[in-house]
């Protein structure tokens, strides 16, 4: 499939996969119990409380604080009782420089991955978790941790992969080595260079799980978290802006060809959640909210949950991209979509007229949930832990 793909894949196409994949050090301990839970949160722009003044969601009356429409952990925190958190990290430039908020939880930065370019980066998980073991110190039994990971590392493997299969090894090579060595690597493409790629690929995100387990285990439990809810990484493959890659696919190369391009996703994507469920199988301290699959059941079954559109985007797209359509998230208000979703236009992805309101789509723009989205993936998510019997002190 990698030879095939050298010849056929035109520079859109790869440039819309790429983009496709549907994303701390001492410590003081606190001995204080507190009259109410708090809700402490990592990860990326799915649990980004408003690093850059608002959230990766349709916006409400206003984009952060009381009016603002909630994201999953927002929804947690309320069912909770608990203190909304506020975002630790805060940027004025979009993400050129950053400031922090000491009494804030929030550490979930856009763009946020287990393994980052710059090490050093707010968006790096490490960097997250040890923001918060030097703010607020050790976590004490009234602390839920929230972390949600994974899409974005996910979406550079993607993004490295096409390169490779233009011809373009380099950046194949060295993001996967990062993580599993040069030798590792080169042993497997070497293996057979028809699926080497892929079996980097799975390699691959089976290793990012394990260091999400190392990073949550030594910095996370082992600093008192008793009630930890991870997310696995979710579908990206049934994303509205992982279909138009996907629909480029099948007309370039027909639909044999899209379905073996989303089944490797699905496959890298699986990689990650079954090593993490092994891996966190016997740690009752941790609860896994497969997200995975409720995006599944979003995209497969949306009257589930009431969704009437579980496939376009409902904000207005504001240009377009080697990607395709861009959003402004941070000017898309309900009213915005609203107007945009009665304007008669057929949808980008399904082909057929718009109707109905915001309430009634899974998407805001091409990747992230509307705000009705969050509020199912909160509730999911809190049954989970009221399972566990974390719902209350």
């Amino acid at each position: 499939m990698t030879g095939k793909l050298n010849r056929r894949f035109s520079n859109r196409t790869i440039a819309s996969l790429a983009a496709a994949s549907f994303i701390l050090a001492g410590c003081w301990f606190e001995t204080t119990t507190r009259s109410t839970p708090r809700v402490v949160v990592f990860g990326d722009s799915l649990v980004d409380v408003g690093t850059l003044g608002y959230k990766f969601t349709t916006q409400g009356s206003a984009p952060t604080g009381a009016t603002s429409n909630k994201v999953f952990p927002e929804v947690i925190a309320a069912s909770m009782g608990a203190a909304q958190p506020c975002a630790y990290f805060r940027s004025t430039d979009n993400g050129a420089s950053f400031t922090n908020s000491a009494t804030c939880t929030g550490f979930g930065v856009y763009g946020g991955r287990i393994v980052h370019p710059d090490a050093t980066s707010p968006k790096s998980l490490p960097v997250q978790l040890d923001a918060a073991a030097s703010t607020i110190g050790a976590y004490t039994n009234d602390d839920l941790v929230v972390i949600s990971i994974s899409g974005n590392d996910g979406a550079d493997l993607i993004t490295a992969y096409f390169a490779l299969a233009q011809g373009n090894s380099a950046s194949f090579i060295a993001l996967t080595s990062k993580v599993l060595g040069a030798s590792t690597v080169t042993s497997l493409l070497s293996a057979d260079p028809t699926t080497g790629p892929a079996a980097v690929g799975v390699a691959y995100m089976t290793a990012l799980a394990t260091t999400t387990f190392n990073l949550v285990k030594s910095k996370v439990l082992d600093k008192g978290a008793s009630k930890v809810l991870l997310a696995n990484t979710p579908k990206g493959s049934v994303t509205p802006r992982l279909a138009i890659g996907l629909a480029n696919v099948q007309a370039q190369l027909g639909a044999a060809a899209r379905a073996q391009v989303e089944g490797l996703f699905n496959q890298w994507y699986q990689s990650y959640n079954q090593q993490l469920a092994l891996k966190f199988a016997a740690e009752p301290r941790v609860a896994i909210f497969d997200l995975y699959a409720l995006q599944e059941t979003f995209a497969t079954t949306p009257a589930t949950y009431s969704f009437t559109n579980s496939k376009d985007a409902s904000c207005p797209p504001v240009g377009v991209d080697a990607d395709g359509p861009t959003y402004n998230l941070a000017t898309c208000t309900e009213a915005a979509a609203n107007g945009y979703i009665a304007s008669g236009q057929n949808g980008l992805i399904s082909g057929t007229k718009l109707t109905g309101n915001v309430t009634g789509f899974v998407y805001s723009d091409n990747f992230h949930p509307t705000p009705r989205g969050h509020e199912i993936a909160g509730q999911v998510a809190f049954n989970l832990i009221n399972a566990r019997g974390w719902g209350s002190r």
